[in-house]
C-alpha cells in the first residue's frame, strides 16, 4: 500500500496547522479531486492533524525495525 500526505515544516502554530487541515479538507471535497481518485484507482483515507503525525511516526518505527532486522538499520 502506498500512502501520500501533505506535510508542513515543524514549528507551526495550532492555528496554522488547523488552517492547513481546513484547506486540504476543502480540496478533497472537490469534483476535481474525486475525479483524480477514480482515474488513478486511489482510495480516499482522511487522517488529519496529529493523528496523521502519529501514523507517520508508527510507520517510521516499523520501517526502522524491518531494516534493522535485515542488517540495514542503524
Amino acid at each position: 500500500m502506498s500512502v501520500g500526505g501533505v506535510m508542513a515544516p515543524p514549528g507551526l502554530s495550532d492555528d496554522e496547522q488547523r488552517a492547513i487541515v481546513k484547506v486540504v479538507d476543502r480540496m478533497r471535497r472537490t469534483s476535481c479531486w474525486k475525479r483524480a481518485l477514480r482515474q488513478n484507482d486511489w482510495k480516499s483515507v482522511w487522517v488529519p492533524g496529529k493523528t496523521y503525525g502519529a501514523l507517520i511516526d508508527k510507520q517510521q518505527r516499523q520501517v526502522g525495525q524491518a531494516l534493522t532486522s535485515v542488517g540495514l538499520g542503524s
